[in-house]
Formats: C-alpha cells, sequence, structure tokens
C-alpha cells in the first residue's frame, strides 16, 4: 500500500500505480474503498502532488507570463478560457517597460 501510495505521490494515476506494481486495479481500489487510511493516504498524496504542481508553476510564472496566467486562471473563474464559453477580462502585459508605460510592439494582449 506504501507504494501505491509512493506512486501517486509522483503523479501516477491508482490504475497506472496498480499496473506498475503488478496489482490488480480492481485490488487497489478495494483497499480505497475498505481502508479508510489508506483512502486518505491516496488523497493526501494526490494532495501533495498537486501542491508540488503548482509551487512549479508559481516558479515559472516569475519569468513566464503563461504560466502565470495558467495559475490565476486555476484560481478566479474570471480568467476561463474562451473555448469554455465564458468570457474573460482583458489582460495586458507590458514587458520590458516601466510601469504604466507601453513600448511599442511589447504590448501583449490576451482578450479571453
Amino acid at each position: 500500500m506504501a507504494a501505491i501510495v509512493d506512486a501517486v505521490e509522483q503523479g501516477l494515476t491508482l490504475a497506472q500505480a496498480a499496473s506498475l506494481l503488478k496489482i490488480n486495479r480492481q485490488t487497489v481500489l478495494n483497499w480505497t474503498n475498505a481502508n479508510d487510511d489508506f483512502a486518505a493516504e491516496i488523497a493526501a498524496a494526490e494532495t501533495r502532488r498537486i501542491s508540488a504542481q503548482i509551487g512549479n508553476i508559481a516558479r515559472a510564472g516569475e519569468t513566464d507570463w503563461r504560466a502565470a496566467h495558467t495559475l490565476v486562471k486555476a484560481y478566479d473563474d474570471r480568467f476561463r478560457d474562451a473555448r469554455s464559453g465564458d468570457r474573460a477580462p482583458t489582460v495586458t502585459v507590458n514587458i520590458g517597460g516601466e510601469r504604466g508605460a507601453a513600448i511599442d510592439g511589447d504590448t501583449i494582449t490576451i482578450d479571453g
């Protein structure tokens, strides 16, 4: 069971972890359904993995506006993907200039 939890924390699904460890997927699901402690450990492992990925995106967002935008979309419904049918507000990113000063050719507008 500990190996399943470790594999999930590394980013595998339960089915992938079971396959990797050569355990029947249904057996792992049965363990999850029958053992509240195991289910809680799986949930905690998934949370730790997601937290690590959010940290990666946040670090990338320090230098990459796309990563920052991805993080904002995850936390703020106003920035959902335009394909979802929701209208996102316009975001203007000024690259390489002083705050509030647009530089010709360097302003990027993202319109959802």
